[in-house]
């Protein structure tokens, strides 16, 4: 951990078993700084006996690591860590919304179900969140509705790695035999001392469950009765019977997820597939939808805190309407009609699309109301001040719609701002060179100083030749007809006959590899491979090389020669590339 800038801190968060979370800001020397959620390590824990306090620090340590190693929309980022008054601590991204718990306990208090698309949202999120995880050797074990939070923005992000455990890594106090993570949400092996990636997709399960019907689905606070719970509960009818209106597969998809025999649930890749599917593309409804119902709850909690009485609304089919949003989107109709007519063709978009980025604006709208101050001398007229909001959600919406990941888009956005604010000419800095930067297609350097050694600045015969040693045929096929061809995401799937959430991860998986083999550069070339394998202290790792670099042998022909799934495969590929990388000169 790294020595404590200053922050200051504000309101206490909330309070756990090992520490205690504050509402804080990080002050920096020009200036006020950014708020954070500041986690700290409880006093009474570091008084204990040095084995149980290093016990401690050494988990708080951990969680600080795996947090800042994810860097994904739907996880909660730690920015810093280090010690502030003697005692660790750890800055988080803070999110400005309520937990799922507190969501669902608002809706059953005021007798509401949590409408469908809703549903389908968190889970994508939460399966998106998981599948990254996972894909990075991390499992969370410890996921649960009061772990899960929702932004008044309305997106979903997995938050408290504080139990999790890197899957490569042996450590006593994190160790696979030991129990972690809350009784009502661990799967049934997690009490006989085994835990996996498919413990955590149980745990999902159970809180989308529980998202869905309003209430718990083992109460039981016991193991021995929360064990017989799970044998006698039936996921499936409980599910049929509470909720006529969820989409189709969408309960047999959370008792699969729920399955006391782990060989029936999916990996979490499938789950989001599936979920991805069932939600199509009503992903800017969805947010709005949810925005809305986070700002119902975020009031419910403020009036349970000083005692008022909190309204109860008769109307089950959503949240009460918030007649200052209504007449808010009404009376700016016009402005956002504009911005989707300025940004594609009504005449040549499906009406699906057209309803996605009206629904975007509106949410625009929404966000830039939060922020207007009509009290300051200098604010300009609202239509001018929201004008940038609409039209960034609104092209946002659209950059997902066509296949862009929500994450890259708003990864690129923001690098784009910080361009803007260093560059001498800000105007020229485009959200789209940086958005081809951050899918790593090698589009054209933006020309703006101090950015000129952009990373993915390199020759194009380079390029072909990386894209060349790509060893699985979808994954290096979808990157040369995006990357090099310009092809569109969704057109490119369909020639492989895959639907756009799989042309999706494949499309990532591919430019991952991409980034990987242009940093190893030429080692992996069949006349340098002999020498590159001698580097290999494991066989294993030799014949794996060997055969996808040498051999050209595809993914299914390798795991069957090897007798590993793919999935096991691609993890081993993805070990020995970094061991490559650690053993040969990088160019």
């Amino acid at each position: 951990m790294t020595s404590a800038p200053k922050y200051e801190i504000g309101a206490l968060l909330g309070r756990g078993g090992m520490a205690e979370t504050f509402e804080a800001t990080r002050i920096k020397d020009n200036g006020p700084g950014f708020r954070v959620a500041l986690k700290q390590v409880l006093p009474e824990l570091l008084g204990y006996s040095p084995a149980m306090r290093e016990e401690f620090l050494a988990r708080f340590s951990r969680e600080a690591r795996i947090g800042a190693k994810l860097d994904h929309p739907n996880i909660v980022r730690v920015v810093d860590s280090g010690v502030l008054d003697g005692r660790p601590y750890m800055a988080m991204q803070l999110i400005e919304g309520v937990s799922l718990a507190a969501l669902i306990r608002t809706c059953a208090d005021r007798e509401m179900e949590l409408p469908p698309t809703v549903l389908t949202h968190i889970a994508c999120d939460l399966g998106a969140a998981l599948e990254y995880a996972h894909r990075h050797h991390v499992l969370h074990r410890d996921v649960s509705p009061g772990n899960v939070l929702l932004s008044d923005a309305g997106q979903c992000r997995l938050s408290d790695f504080g139990v999790a455990r890197l899957v490569t890594e042996d450590l006593g106090l994190t160790r696979t035999k030991a129990f972690m993570g809350k009784v009502p949400y661990v799967a049934p092996e997690t009490f006989h001392g085994m835990a996996d990636e498919l413990s955590d997709v149980y745990s999902l399960g159970v809180a989308l469950t529980e998202a869905a019907i309003g209430r718990r689905l083992f109460p039981s606070a016991t193991v021995h009765e929360s064990m017989a719970a799970r044998v006698q509960t039936d996921v499936h009818g409980l599910l049929v019977d509470a909720r006529r209106d969820l989409p189709a597969g969408f309960a047999e998809m959370l008792t699969r997820l729920t399955s006391h025999d782990r060989n029936e649930r999916p990996s979490t890749d499938e789950a989001l597939t599936r979920f991805e599917r069932m939600a199509g593309s009503t992903t800017s409804t969805a947010e709005h939808q949810l925005a809305e119902l986070v700002k119902m709850a975020s009031e419910a909690l403020i009036a349970e805190r000083h005692g008022c009485a909190v309204e109860v609304h008769d109307d089950t089919e959503g949240p009460p309407s918030d007649p200052g949003t209504a007449t808010l989107v009404a009376d700016h109709h016009d402005l956002v009609r504009a911005v989707v007519r300025a940004t594609v063709s009504e005449a040549a978009s499906s009406a699906d699309l057209i309803e996605e980025l009206l629904a975007a604006g509106n949410l625009g709208l929404v966000e830039a109301k939060r922020d207007y101050d009509p009290n300051n001398a200098s604010s300009a007229a609202f239509s001018t001040f929201a004008l940038p909001r609409v039209r960034g959600a609104v092209i946002e919406a659209l950059a997902v719609f066509r296949g862009v990941s929500r994450g890259a888009y708003r990864a690129a956005r923001r690098d784009a701002a910080g361009a803007r604010g260093e560059a001498t000419r800000p105007h020229e800095v485009r959200t789209e060179q940086w958005l081809a930067h951050r899918l790593e297609v090698g589009g054209p350097s933006p020309n703006v100083e101090p950015f000129t050694d952009i990373e993915w600045s390199m020759e194009r015969d380079e390029l072909h030749a990386a894209i060349d040693r790509i060893p699985f045929r979808r994954e290096r096929e979808l990157v040369r007809m995006v990357g090099l061809e310009g092809m569109a995401q969704s057109v490119a799937g369909a020639k492989f006959g895959i639907q756009q959430a799989a042309a999706s991860k494949a499309l990532a998986s591919g430019f991952e590899m991409l980034r990987e083999l242009l940093e190893i550069g030429s080692a992996l070339d069949p006349r340098r491979l002999p020498a590159t394998l001698e580097t290999l202290g494991d066989s294993a790792q030799r014949d794996l090389i060997r055969l996808l670099y040498l051999d050209r042998v595809d993914l299914a022909e390798a795991s069957q020669t090897l007798g590993v799934s793919p999935y096991e495969l691609r993890a081993r590929h993805r070990v020995a590339l970094e061991a490559i990388k650690r053993t040969v000169p990088r160019p």
